[in-house]
């Protein structure tokens, strides 16, 4: 006997033959050979890596910067948007009904046979500016209820306010794009390039002057800190900012769900499993940066 079964017999207890370092190994390999064998395992194994790096990245930028940071908020928002739009494709494909009532959500194709994540890069030039201005709206309505929000001091209780700070978003977001349909159809149509550009506009402006008052020129500026504090502490000017994040990244997303074919989910054949595996872990995330990555307290 050598000296590292010698040692391996004092460390590990016999049971029956079987060390439990065997029993250890063969409980690990019937785990893997689960997941790999399993339909959904391939559709859930890179989102969820993604969104562990995620999770670890925003620990890492709270830790720096505070919990009163707006990058954070803003990578809830998105996943807000992600969660809604992954319920509504599982939703649309158990009940066939819903598919003409809830189909108007920006960059949401709904038909009899898929749901499809519309890439923006793939539309005319006279289509994007009109999603745009939806998707805006619809992401600074959800991140502005999210600011009124109850603080929640269980998960239960967090799930049951983020259903009812979505479904009253949804509920204006409907109201303010009919009305904006029956009294400024334009606004939503040919013109919606104005205001999409004015927000952009703004951000930009934003991030340029932040870089000159604090980098090149370092006496305070009385003007430039009074609009920072609205874009910043102020719960409608922070929701604007946050919300001005959040679209970004949902774009990107949108964008990197088209590039890798993973855009359309047809109902014959949609892997209902992993949708709700995916859907699941976008809520626990969505969880943490909301509770522990943000300043519940806001404006």
């Amino acid at each position: 006997m050598t000296a590292a079964s010698s040692l391996a017999a004092v460390c590990l207890p016999d049971f029956g033959g079987v060390s439990q370092m065997d029993e250890i190994k063969t409980l690990i390999t019937a785990i893997g050979d689960f997941f790999t064998k399993s339909d959904w395992y391939s559709m859930v194994k890179w989102p969820f890596w993604i969104l562990l790096t995620i999770v670890a990245t925003g620990g890492v930028y709270t830790a720096r910067f505070g919990k009163k940071n707006l990058i954070c908020p803003g990578i809830n928002g998105t996943l807000n948007v992600i969660t809604l739009y992954l319920f509504l494709a599982l939703a649309y494909s158990a009940y066939a009904p819903l598919r003409t009532m809830i189909s108007e959500l920006p960059f949401l194709a709904v038909t009899d046979k898929s749901v499809t994540a519309v890439n923006p890069w793939g539309l005319s030039l006279a289509a994007i500016p009109p999603l745009m201005l939806r998707l805006m709206i619809l992401i600074f309505l959800l991140n502005l209820t999210d600011s009124f929000s109850l603080y929640p001091k269980t998960i239960v209780t967090w799930v049951l306010v983020q259903v009812a700070d979505t479904l009253v978003a949804l509920f204006f977001y409907a109201v303010i794009t009919a009305g904006i349909g029956k009294l400024l159809p334009s606004l939503l149509g040919r013109f919606a390039l104005i205001p999409v550009v004015l927000v952009l506009l703004v951000g930009v402006v934003m991030v340029c002057a932040k870089f000159v008052f604090t980098v090149i020129i370092k006496e305070p500026n009385t003007y430039f800190t009074a609009v920072y504090k609205f874009f910043t502490t102020n719960r409608f000017g922070s929701a604007c900012t946050i919300s001005t994040v959040s679209f970004l990244l949902v774009v990107l997303v949108l964008t990197m769900l088209n590039t890798l074919g993973c855009a359309v989910l047809t109902y014959e054949n949609i892997n209902r499993t992993g949708i709700v595996i995916i859907f699941c872990l976008c809520t626990a995330v969505q969880y943490i940066f909301s509770m522990f990555y943000s300043d519940r307290k806001k404006g």
